[in-house]
């Protein structure tokens, strides 16, 4: 499989710096959600779009209070196709690289704040996948 470059956009970053200078991070529960999809539309000279869409919050563990809430989407279009068995590794690297942005969006923003930790993001690789398969693109 091949793909284009991938474009990330951040839709919202929202902090309350008050807060997080008061409470320390251990009072903090971290809520991460991926969102894989294509697009309806395809792009260039017919290629289907693919995307995942983050969602992080962060909630004071007492209150469930947002102290940091976090939007954003990485899209790239596949311009190739191989097996289902050779592209799963392709999505998998593009669903990987798209955490790493959201991690370093939140290094630059919030640097006091423990990492993320390693996630596993086969579940959501394969997933995209999916629907990648029943968006007709193997025969």
């Amino acid at each position: 499989m091949k793909l284009t470059y991938p474009t990330a956009k951040e839709l919202r970053f929202d902090v309350d710096f008050k807060t997080l200078e008061e409470k320390p991070a251990i009072q903090l529960d971290c809520e991460i959600e991926g969102d894989p999809r294509t697009e309806e539309q395809v792009g260039p000279e017919g290629y289907l779009g693919i995307a995942v869409i983050w969602k992080v919050n962060l909630f004071l563990k007492d209150t469930r209070t947002e102290v940091i809430g976090y939007l954003s989407e990485t899209r790239s279009f596949i311009t190739k196709v191989d097996t289902i068995v050779n592209d799963l590794p392709v999505i998998e690297k593009f669903v990987y690289d798209t955490f790493i942005n959201v991690e370093m969006a939140f290094q630059q923003k919030v640097p006091k704040l423990p990492g993320f930790g390693k996630q596993d993001h086969t579940i959501l690789s394969a997933r995209l996948m999916e629907i990648i398969v029943d968006k007709s693109m193997y025969i």
